[in-house]
């Protein structure tokens, strides 16, 4: 079974799971990148999904902890293809 928020028995902390899918468009024309002198073409397809998984985990009343890692694709071929990931303390006060 799922369980959205896991906790700890004193109830001071708890860690939750995701998935997160998505599909994206660029509506705009991508420009051409420069440097030192050399132009290099920007082709990525304008058409991209991807998808990750992560954990939120909370340190006490007002910080938290965050890590995921997510895979993108472009639909139409290989040029957007990417494996990145996150990892972070959060602060509130």
């Amino acid at each position: 079974m799922f369980k959205a928020s896991l906790s700890n028995d004193s109830k001071t902390s708890s860690v939750t799971p995701y998935f997160t899918a998505d599909v994206l468009h660029d509506f705009f024309s991508p420009g051409q990148t420069t440097v030192g002198g050399t132009s290099f073409d920007n082709e990525l397809e304008k058409t991209w999904y991807d998808i990750g998984i992560g954990i939120t985990g909370s340190v006490g009343k007002h910080s938290e902890a965050y890590a995921n890692v997510k895979y993108e694709h472009s639909w139409g071929g290989a040029y957007r293809r990417n494996v990145f990931g996150q990892a972070g303390y959060r602060l509130s006060w």
